[in-house]
């Protein structure tokens, strides 16, 4: 039970209204959009298009700012232990599923939500899901036990009039609330799963800074290269003239000014 106070100064009593179940919290988030960050469509697909069992996606989200989207897992709270037995190793699943099939999702969505898919088409296209669970309650220690989890929290009340009001909290992992993008290096080119996320617009020049040293390019999507299509056709060339190429590896690539871009090693970095 909650307190709160109306603007005359007289104490009312908010009563928390349990979810039934996990449906319960779909239409609760499809019918109120109660977040402010992100958008909930109903949208349910197989995560392993290409596999032998199904997985299949609750919901997916859309940023407000149109710069990331993702998958949702909904789950009704519980114990940790229904936590550690249950629920993390099914996000665990799905976040496997979610980086070995993200590529072909485009065009399930393409082909079974076409109105989602058109009113935010270059976002699919050109950046990868990310994965969220939406919760009623999430205990701390669950934060603790996956790292880069992005996790919704959702709670019921009820006043004496019967009003249903809601409170909320989102709980980033460091990728989106840090604003940084993880980007692939295959020694001559950057793969960059989540331009958006980042800024980075399409067929636009851009500066890169690494090492103290600046390199211009361009972030172009061709689905015909299949070595860019692995990634849903996110690249960043850089000038033909410098011969000097990033090493193959992992690096974190964040926004530093208008269009320009800094480079740093993935392990350098302290999360």
């Amino acid at each position: 039970m909650m307190k709160n106070t109306r603007p005359n100064g007289n104490s009312i009593i908010l009563n928390e209204l349990k979810f039934k179940n996990e449906k319960d919290i779909e239409n609760a988030v499809i019918n109120y959009q109660p977040f402010p960050d992100v958008v909930f469509y109903d949208v349910k697909f197989n995560l392993n298009p290409r596999g032998y069992f199904q997985r299949r996606a609750d919901l997916i989200v859309i940023s407000s700012n149109n710069d990331y989207w993702g998958i949702v897992e909904v789950e009704t709270g519980g114990p940790l232990s229904k936590f550690k037995n249950h629920i993390s190793l099914q996000i665990k699943e799905q976040s496997s599923l979610i980086d070995y099939n993200w590529m072909y999702y485009p065009e399930i969505l393409k082909k079974k939500f076409s109105y989602i898919f058109e009113k935010h088409r270059s976002l699919i296209l050109y950046n990868k899901p990310f994965h969220f669970l939406l919760s009623d309650y999430i205990q701390n220690e669950q934060f603790n036990t996956l790292f880069d989890l992005n996790s919704l929290v959702l709670q019921r009340f009820s006043d004496f009039d019967n009003n249903i009001g809601f409170t909320v909290n989102s709980f980033y992992g460091m990728v989106i609330k840090q604003k940084l993008c993880i980007v692939y290096s295959n020694g001559v080119d950057l793969l960059v799963p989540n331009p958006y996320l980042i800024g980075i617009e399409l067929n636009k020049e851009l500066i890169i800074t690494y090492n103290g040293k600046t390199r211009r390019g361009m972030f172009i999507a061709d689905s015909k290269n299949s070595s860019i299509r692995l990634y849903e056709s996110g690249v960043v060339f850089f000038d033909k003239d410098n011969s000097q190429n990033y090493k193959a590896g992992k690096y974190y690539l964040i926004l530093v000014g208008i269009n320009h871009f800094e480079l740093s090693i993935f392990e350098k970095w302290k999360i």
